[in-house]
C-alpha cells in the first residue's frame, strides 16, 4: 500500500496530503530505502527520457549529425518552451533536414509563462516546437534518418524505432516485457516497477556504459536544456553538480540518479494522486537523508527567501504556499 509522504498546511493546520512510493536502490537493485510499495507498477512517463535516445548514441548517430551536449540534453527534456530550448530543437532538425512540421507531438503553450505572454503579444503561433517534449521527438526523428526509415512511422510501436528503444528499455531495467500504452506526447510509454525505475537511474549515474556515460555528461553540463528557468531537476543538478542526474515525469513520477562511484544509487518516485508539487520538497529531503547534500542545502529549498522555483505550470515547488496577493498562507512538509 501507498504511504503518506507529505502533508499541506494552510497556516497551522493540515488542509491535504499526498500519498505515494518511494524506492532508492543500488547499483545491484539492493534496496536501500523504501517507503510504500517499492515494487509499485506505473508508467515511466518523461522520467524515461535519458534512456529513449540511447539508440541515437549507441548507433553513432549522434556523432554523424555533430550534436552538441546542449542537443542532446534538450532531448532528454521535458523542456520550458524557453528560447534556448527551442533553437536547440531548430538545430536537430535542421541537422537531419526535416522540420517542424514532422514533429508528430502535438503543440501547447510553453510552461515558461513569459516566453508565452511574448508570443501572445507578437501574435506568433505556438508550434509542436514549444511542446515539452519536442527534443525527445527530434531525438527519435534523428535515429530514423540515420537509418534510413520512414519518419512517418517513427511513432508506431511495432515499427524500428520504437522497437529499438523499448528493447534497451527491457535491457536497462532488466525486465523481460515491459507493456505500453501511449504519453501524452504521442510516444509510446512503459509500464514498470518504481525499484526498476530507480534501478535505471542508477546505472545512468554510475556511467559505467560509455553511451549512459555521455547521456550524463550531456543532463549534467547542461541542466537548464533538461527543464528550464525555476525547473526542479534544473535546480537541483545544478545544485548537486556534478552528482545528480533528474527527471521528472508527468503524474507524479520523478526519478533521480545520485553518481558516487561504484556506490551510485538511484531514487524513484510516485505521487499516488499524480500531482508533482510534493516532489521537489520529497526528493530534496530523501538527498539531504543520504548526505548528498547539506542541511544549508535542504534548508535554501524549503525556508530560504530567494527560492529558485518557479511554480510555472505547477512543475515547481520550494515547499511554500503563497497566495495570489503573495502571501505565505502555507507549506509542504516530507514525511519521511
Amino acid at each position: 500500500m501507498s504511504e503518506l509522504l507529505a502533508n499541506v498546511y494552510r497556516g497551522d493546520k493540515i488542509e491535504s496530503q499526498h500519498f505515494g512510493d518511494i524506492a532508492v536502490v543500488d547499483l545491484n537493485g539492493k534496496l536501500l530505502f523504501s517507503k510504500g510499495n517499492p515494487e509499485l507498477k506505473t508508467y515511466f512517463r518523461s522520467s524515461a527520457k535519458p534512456f529513449q535516445i540511447l539508440p541515437l548514441i549507441r548507433s553513432g548517430a549522434y556523432k554523424t549529425y555533430n550534436l552538441s551536449n546542449e542537443e542532446l540534453a534538450v532531448m532528454c527534456s521535458s523542456h520550458s518552451g524557453e528560447n534556448f530550448h527551442t533553437e536547440a530543437v531548430k538545430s536537430i532538425l535542421a541537422k537531419i533536414n526535416l522540420g517542424i512540421e514532422n514533429l508528430k507531438c502535438g503543440a501547447h503553450e510553453p510552461f515558461h509563462v513569459p516566453t508565452t505572454k511574448e508570443l501572445n503579444q507578437k501574435n506568433e503561433p505556438i508550434t509542436a516546437l514549444y511542446n515539452n517534449c519536442s527534443g525527445k521527438h527530434s531525438g527519435a526523428l534523428a535515429f530514423t534518418m540515420f537509418n534510413n526509415w520512414n519518419p512517418e512511422n517513427y511513432l508506431k510501436p511495432d515499427e524500428q524505432t520504437q522497437t529499438e528503444i523499448k528493447k534497451i528499455i527491457c535491457e536497462i531495467s532488466e525486465e523481460t516485457e515491459v507493456p505500453t500504452a501511449v504519453d501524452g506526447c504521442s510516444f509510446p510509454v512503459f509500464y514498470l516497477p518504481i525499484n526498476k525505475m530507480a534501478l535505471m537511474f542508477a546505472k545512468l549515474a554510475s556511467q559505467k556504459a560509455e553511451d549512459l556515460k555521455i547521456i550524463y555528461k550531456a543532463m549534467t553540463s547542461c541542466p537548464e536544456f533538461v527543464g528550464g528557468t525555476g525547473r526542479f531537476d534544473t535546480e537541483i543538478m545544478k545544485m548537486c553538480s556534478p552528482k545528480v542526474v533528474s527527471k521528472q515525469g508527468a503524474e507524479g513520477i520523478s526519478c533521480i540518479g545520485v553518481s558516487k562511484g561504484n556506490e551510485s544509487f538511484g531514487i524513484a518516485l510516485k505521487i499516488i494522486d499524480g500531482s508533482g508539487r510534493s516532489i521537489p520538497v520529497l526528493m530534496t529531503e530523501i538527498l539531504y537523508k543520504f548526505g548528498v547534500i547539506s542541511k544549508e542545502q535542504r534548508n535554501e529549498w524549503f525556508e530560504g527567501e530567494t527560492r529558485k522555483l518557479k511554480n510555472y505550470a505547477g512543475l515547481g515547488s520550494s515547499g511554500i504556499i503563497k497566495n495570489h496577493a503573495g502571501l505565505v498562507v502555507g507549506k509542504i512538509e516530507p514525511v519521511i
